[in-house]
């Protein structure tokens, strides 16, 4: 079946744009994947409104026939603007307040002399912040905020150009170039890049590196062995990296020597051997399960225990509805996407 039509995907913007300025005027209750409108004055609300839905309209018009006239100039002038306007709004529209995650403690930590926000899940992101504090001067939290802005804003310099790099190295045709470029720079996750203070910036931009690698490699296109760099360094960077490894264990296993030598191995073997792995994970999981407080509360339970506030399970209705703003915040066009996905398939 053909790809979404222009008419199903403006009238999916279009809904998109209506609840954003509907959770605008009722900004409270489980709606913070879709509410950020409400922060703002009702002028700029209703103008929100009135910029995106024409936006909407002219892409409906125009689009297609903007990207079909794309060449290789046109693109580069295009992709520098964006990048351009995204860099320059990361500055102009850094962050005021810290409220978000630890901010104001990180400040008062780091600007105290003595800061105990090293900690290991997080070694090199949070040392970083400390080193750059100290370059700045370490003269209170004038600099502890400057040395989170800094670290932001180049971290996102460095996202933006990854990104059009990557754009360049996967696609061959220009409007595939240019829509991956805006997908991944109108996801939720660009706001570490405005001056956030919180330890997340460098290594969201690791997770970028480490993905889009991952892509060339199954192209061919760069040495699978890479990862064997790009993923330790991003465990360094926060303890959620670990998430890379199975991924990465499967691409340097794909297609080369080792899938090789162990096709040649026995499949009682490879049974034992994988029982004997998935006992060890189990293993683990377990002891830092039962022995360690910030592991659990970093999971959401299947059920509840006595860590669990409100009955927050993973198939809990608020669970549900929390991912559900999740996916919204971080892939903007998810329901196009998925209506695309479910028309290809069937």
């Amino acid at each position: 079946m053909k790809n979404i039509n222009k008419h199903t995907g403006l009238i999916i913007y279009l809904i998109s744009i209506i609840a954003l300025t509907y959770f605008g005027f009722f900004p409270k209750g489980r709606v913070w994947g879709i509410n950020i409108w409400g922060y703002f004055e009702l002028l700029l609300l209703f103008g929100f409104f009135a910029i995106f839905s024409l936006l909407g309209f002219a892409v409906f018009i125009w689009g297609e026939k903007i990207l079909n006239g794309l060449n290789n100039s046109s693109f580069k002038i295009t992709i520098w603007i964006i990048s351009l306007l995204t860099f320059c709004s990361f500055i102009m529209l850094r962050v005021k307040s810290y409220f978000l995650g630890d901010g104001y403690t990180i400040l008062a930590l780091i600007a105290s002399g003595n800061p105990l926000m090293e900690k290991k899940r997080q070694l090199i992101e949070s040392y970083s912040h400390i080193y750059l504090y100290n370059i700045l001067g370490g003269n209170g939290v004038g600099d502890a905020i400057s040395s989170y802005q800094l670290l932001s804003f180049f971290s996102g310099i460095l996202f933006i150009s990854f990104t059009i790099y990557s754009s360049i190295k996967l696609f061959e045709d220009l409007t595939s170039r240019v829509l991956f470029v805006l997908g991944l720079l109108s996801s939720g996750y660009m706001l570490l890049y405005f001056g956030y203070v919180e330890h997340y910036s460098m290594f969201s931009l690791s997770i970028l590196i480490s993905c889009t690698v991952g892509l060339l490699v199954l192209q061919q296109k760069v040495s699978k062995w890479i990862l064997l760099f790009l993923v330790p360094l991003s465990i360094s960077l926060h303890v959620f990296g670990v998430a890379l490894v199975p991924p990465a264990l499967y691409l340097i296993y794909k297609g080369g020597k080792i899938e090789t030598q162990i096709s040649k191995i026995k499949k009682l073997y490879l049974y034992i051997i994988s029982a004997v792995s998935i006992v060890a994970i189990l293993s683990i999981f377990i002891h830092f399960y039962l022995n360690d407080y910030f592991f659990q509360i970093s999971l959401v339970p299947f059920y509840t225990t006595r860590l669990t506030q409100e009955g927050y399970t993973i198939f809990s209705v608020n669970h549900l509805i929390d991912y559900a703003n999740l996916m919204l915040l971080l892939v903007p066009g998810i329901l196009i996407l998925l209506i695309n996905i479910f028309r290809l398939q069937f």
